[in-house]
């Protein structure tokens, strides 16, 4: 994910950057634990985080 914005992010993205590193955090903890089904569901969250935030970031030409 490469971010094209300069400007400072918003407080909406900052806490998008938040509950992303909070959901990476949880699959790497899952996995570490041994629980799949754990690091799966928060696997789902991270990307569906991923995805909000790089609409917020894009560049609109």
């Amino acid at each position: 994910m490469i971010i094209t914005k300069t400007e400072p992010f918003t407080k909406y993205q900052k806490l998008i950057v938040e509950s992303l590193a909070m959901d990476l955090k949880r699959v790497a903890l899952g996995l570490y634990r041994g629980s799949n089904i754990m690091a799966d569901r928060f696997k789902e969250e991270a990307l569906k985080r991923s995805q909000e935030l790089e609409i917020k970031t894009r560049v609109i030409i």
